[in-house]
């Protein structure tokens, strides 16, 4: 572990993955007000992410670059005065112009690192120092047979920069000949290695519920099983994550076409809220046909509703092959879609839904449980581009079948949820109950456990009980 901690980002890096946090940040805050988007202004809480990073430009170690100094410059010009009430439109604007020269500074680094700049020792380790598993070998258990110990550390490191993560990419050579990659990642937020757990705490349902899968007839017959990767936490703020090279996210496939028509996918979202305050500018209402009109005229004029169909289209040359990826891309989405309706997760991103073009098979990323009670208009992502792939045909009809083991899964992976909720002080559990945290006692918790997966069972029998083809119906519809 104090080997893996020398992979960190460089200032660069790091500064870059703050001013997209902080852009999300926006973006959130705008979609919750666009109903008043000319008069939103940004939250202290925003202000003060922005201003920690200005503090980040007096600890640098090259002050004399005159390019830094620059930026040093511009970077207080246009973020010095947040103090006093700023509009959002403009904030953004900013984060947008300093993400594009930061990723400019990015992509200047050199793309890979050697392992013994960083550590020697991690390099010099073999099979005769120690007996090592492969990070992850033990979330399931295995039989000593199937378990990959760890032969040696690859000499190179890549530096992989992601929509929504970055970090070094080590290759690790196992026993067997094979060599697995993974990303080191790290995070220097104390607020949001919580979040970290709660993530792994997901995944690590999905996992048991693969063994059930692979177990009953109709699941088996047909392969259905989540793409889990294996996630480790070495320490609160370093994780290991199973890395696919070749995989790619729906949003880094939405910026690729973007950038084939010759403009910035960012430059969409700003444009959405632009024609939302020139509607309130003229005092006219906001209205569902008014944020429709502007939708759509996005679809028709400047991203179409074909761009994932199109990418498979040119990556598929064959009819057979294109069916096949389909297939299974329709099955993993089945499975996601289900598990964030019946499981109550948080909405998947389109950066966290990465699909691996040589299988089809889909891992998502970020999934937590939602702590929210209130019932979103949108069930589940169903957007238009993944509805013109999937067809009507991939959308239809439903498969019952009983399983009684399900609850007996949930409840030790709800009780570890709802215990972290209460040692982060929430007033709130998972079920939306106000209750605060001094009453609570051992026979509480239970009662809460109990409930939370009774409430996921009560969703799952609305599906099968033919309630599928109205939240289909609700998540691919436009006004939602």
């Amino acid at each position: 572990v104090p080997k893996l901690s020398f992979f960190r980002e460089t200032w660069q890096e790091e500064q870059l993955k703050q001013l997209k946090t902080a852009l999300a940040s926006c973006y959130r805050v705008a979609f919750e007000n666009q109903d008043s988007i000319l008069i939103t202004s940004l939250t202290p809480e925003i202000a003060g992410r922005i201003n920690k990073m200005g503090l980040g430009f007096q600890f640098t170690q090259f002050p004399q670059d005159p390019w830094f100094g620059w930026m040093k410059t511009e970077f207080e010009k246009d973020f010095g005065h947040l103090a006093s009430p700023q509009e959002l439109l403009d904030v953004i604007q900013k984060l947008l112009k300093w993400i594009e020269i930061f990723e400019g500074n990015v992509k200047a680094l050199p793309s890979l690192v050697l392992c013994d700049e960083r550590s020697k020792l991690l390099l010099s380790f073999s099979m005769d120092v120690a007996d090592v598993k492969l990070p992850g070998e033990f979330l399931i258990p295995k039989t000593p047979h199937y378990s990959m110990r760890i032969a040696r550390f690859e000499a190179k490191l890549d530096v992989v920069v992601k929509p929504g993560s970055s970090g070094k990419r080590l290759t690790i050579r196992a026993h067997n000949g094979k060599v697995y990659p993974y990303l080191v990642a790290n995070n220097s937020e104390p607020s949001e290695w919580e979040g970290e757990r709660r993530e792994e705490r997901v995944l690590q349902l999905l996992r048991i519920l693969n063994n059930y899968l692979g177990k009953q007839k109709e699941t088996a017959k047909r392969s259905m099983r989540f793409m889990v990767p294996k996630l480790v936490a070495v320490s609160p703020q370093l994780r290991l994550a199973e890395d696919y090279p070749a995989s790619l996210s729906l949003l880094e496939m939405f910026k690729l076409a973007c950038s084939k028509q010759g403009f910035e996918a960012d430059s969409l979202v700003l444009s959405y809220y632009q024609k939302l305050g020139a509607i309130q500018g003229k005092g006219e209402q906001l209205t569902h046909g008014a944020l429709r009109d502007i939708f759509q005229g996005i679809q028709q004029g400047l991203v179409s509703v074909d761009v994932l169909k199109d990418w498979a289209v040119q990556n598929f040359v064959s009819a057979s092959d294109y069916w096949m990826f389909r297939k299974t891309f329709t099955t993993q989405m089945c499975l996601n879609i289900l598990a964030e309706y019946a499981f109550q997760l948080t909405s998947l991103k389109p950066e966290g839904l990465n699909i691996h073009p040589d299988t089809g098979l889909v891992n998502i990323s970020y999934f937590k449980f939602d702590t929210d009670a209130s019932q979103p208009p949108v069930p589940f992502r169903l957007t238009s581009n993944l509805y013109e792939f999937m067809t009507e045909n991939g959308l239809a009809k439903c498969l019952t079948y009983p399983n009684y083991k399900l609850e007996a899964i949930l409840r030790p992976i709800l009780k570890d949820e709802i215990l972290a909720n209460l040692k982060r002080n929430e007033s709130k559990n998972c079920l939306g109950w106000e209750t605060p945290m001094e009453t609570f006692n051992l026979e509480t918790v239970t009662d809460l456990v109990i409930n939370a997966a009774s409430a996921i069972m009560t969703r799952l029998s609305r599906i099968t009980g033919g309630k599928v083809n109205e939240l289909i119906a609700a998540a691919s519809k436009v006004d939602n």
